[in-house]
Parts: C-alpha cells; structure tokens; sequence
C-alpha cells in the first residue's frame, strides 16, 4: 500500500468554508421588499432642483468701441 490513512480530515481542494461558493437549491434570497400584490407601493422618482449658476463674464465680443469712426 503506497497510501496510508492519517486519520486527519482533508481540507485540500475544498470550497466548503467559502460563503456562496456552491448552489442553495432549498433557498430563495432576494433584496426586495415583499409587497401586497392587490394593493402594490411603488416608489416614485424624485429629484431636487438645483439652479443653475450665472456664467462668468469675461468680455463682450460684439462691441466696435476700439475701432475709430464707428
């Protein structure tokens, strides 16, 4: 016999220790709330409004004050 027993658990190749590593038949996990199918709550979209800031004002391209005469 090449191969003796040492009479310790073999922990080589194994995933058992790693959460969510094999498949659970028996279980259904969801993050959504549960809800009355006859009277449903829906969450509506929502934003806040924010104004829009003035642009900085840096010069008028449509003056002729620096040509003579106009």
């Amino acid at each position: 016999m090449l191969h003796f027993s040492l009479n310790k658990p073999e922990y080589s190749l194994n995933n058992e220790g790693i959460e969510k590593s094999s498949p659970c038949v028996n279980e259904f996990r969801t993050t959504r709330q549960p809800s009355n199918p006859l009277n449903p709550v829906y969450k509506n979209q929502s934003f806040t409004y924010v104004p829009p800031e003035a642009p900085k004002f840096i010069r008028n391209h449509n003056t002729n004050e620096d040509i003579e005469g106009s």
